[in-house]
């Protein structure tokens, strides 16, 4: 029996032939092969010719005909980090993908054991219970893609080797905030020569998912998303924290989890791997992503790539600098307004108000203060900060703003040429700093000059205009 395939532009042909047992020797089939086409000849109307049904089955085929146009994974070198409820599912869908063919490696990564309480929202089923879940998503998904190259880690995130010449791509999707945090950090350190990484997790009961990828020096990393862990996030989709419900099986020992149902799990994956694509094919507008599923628990938020450098400066702006590559940026109708109660005159007294801005990374924005107010006591030698109306501007501008815009500091004058602050000043400051784990900005207006200085643990450093 032969096989004769024909591959054509428009298909692949394919059509099998029995030559009778008389002559399926071994002299005429090896002795005499060089003449063999001469006896099939001869004998043809002996030689039974079937045709076969044929269908593709090439990664070309399978991995990119839903793609015209667009670049899917193949040849790419992808370190998935997670193989839970989101990142199993992930596992799958970047694998059909193409992830993991042609000279491409998909690197699953988990520690974990797929157990009983995994099955309602895992890509597993009970097959693979009780086995490592980095090896089960491996094994799965190579038997219904037998030619992807798919390479399991049973190990944790930190034994990893993560460089440019291992990795394309780095996806963390534990969903473990600390975690993150960690590999965010690692990837920062090791820029510019780390690889982008991205990350995707779901908050509330699955009400919202997100993804940013970051690795790009212009934009956002995780730990700028959300610079304070006690704070709420720079993009904040939750509508309240307390509503997030937490349950625990106390009879079967099981720990704590936040139940949603696979849905979420599913659409989180999703969100991801349209978020691989888009980086495979260059397109990076928008690296920081959110899918709102539940309105009643989140907020829509648009999509975009947010920078972690400060806005443009408009014209007259102030920037200070308090530690290496960390800035204040003042707009300039704050410190016209500050400027206009300098105390030129024997009859003026000090003035003062507070900052309210935002935080940007490693860096603050201020953007409006306020004035001295009606029970502020204010003397030639003395401003004491006493009417509520400065608080109640913060709080105001606090959820106006959807919990970005805060306090940032404060300011006073003094009547001197070059103000410095005294020993009321440092002992008012130090309260206020202890109370916080943010930097607040100080600044006292003289006469020909101003001090600038940043509180920040414990500690007032000076910051000088550049």
């Amino acid at each position: 029996m032969a096989f004769l395939a024909i591959r054509a532009s428009n298909g692949l042909f394919l059509c099998r032939a029995s030559i009778p047992v008389a002559y399926r020797t071994k002299e005429l089939l090896q002795t005499r092969r060089g003449n063999l086409h001469r006896t099939l000849t001869r004998i043809g109307s002996k030689i039974s010719i079937e045709r076969v049904n044929s269908a593709p089955a090439d990664t070309d085929y399978i991995f990119d005909r839903y793609l015209e146009g667009s670049s899917t994974l193949p040849g790419k070198r992808i370190l998935l980090i997670g193989c839970g409820t989101i990142g199993s599912f992930l596992a799958q869908q970047l694998a059909q993908c193409g992830a993991g063919s042609r000279d491409g490696e998909l690197t699953l990564v988990d520690p974990d054991l797929l157990y009983p309480a995994n099955l309602g929202r895992h890509l597993l089923g009970a097959p693979f219970l009780y086995e490592n879940k980095a090896n089960a998503c491996a094994e799965f998904i190579m038997e219904q893609l037998p030619p992807l190259n798919i390479r399991p880690v049973a190990n944790y995130a930190e034994s990893v080797e993560i460089g440019p010449s291992l990795y394309d791509l780095v996806i963390d999707a534990t969903g473990e905030e600390a975690l993150s945090i960690a590999l965010n950090h690692r990837a920062v350190k090791a820029r510019p020569a780390s690889p982008p990484f991205l990350f995707v997790w779901l908050e509330g009961n699955g009400a919202v998912a997100k993804s940013v990828l970051t690795g790009d020096l212009d934009h956002v990393c995780l730990k700028c998303l959300k610079p304070r862990l006690a704070q709420a996030p720079r993009h904040k989709t939750l509508k309240s924290a307390e509503d997030i419900i937490v349950e625990r099986n106390a009879a079967c020992g099981a720990g704590a989890y936040v139940p949603f149902p696979v849905s979420r799990s599913v659409g989180a994956a999703a969100l991801a791997c349209d978020h691989v694509l888009d980086w495979a094919n260059g397109v990076n507008n928008d690296r920081f992503r959110s899918r709102t599923v539940d309105n009643a628990k989140a907020y829509n938020i648009a999509d975009s790539s947010p920078s972690d450098r400060l806005t443009v400066p408009p014209a007259g702006s102030l920037t200070l600098e308090w530690q290496p590559q960390r800035y204040v940026l003042i707009h300039p109708h704050c410190m016209q307004a500050m400027s206009a109660y300098t105390q030129r005159q024997e009859r003026d007294r000090e003035a003062g108000g507070i900052f309210l801005g935002s935080y940007r990374g490693a860096h603050i924005e201020i953007r409006a203060i306020t004035h001295p107010l009606r029970q502020d006591r204010r003397e030639r030698h003395l401003f004491d900060r006493s009417d509520p109306g400065h608080q109640a501007a913060a709080k105001t501008a606090w959820a106006k703003s959807g919990e970005t815009t805060t306090f940032t500091g404060e300011w006073h004058t003094h009547p001197e040429n070059n103000p410095f602050p005294s020993s009321r000043d440092l002992q008012t400051w130090k309260g206020l700093i202890a109370n916080t784990t943010d930097p607040l900005v100080f600044i006292i207006l003289g006469w020909s000059s101003n001090w600038y200085g940043v509180g920040y643990r414990r500690r007032v450093y000076s910051a000088k205009p550049i």
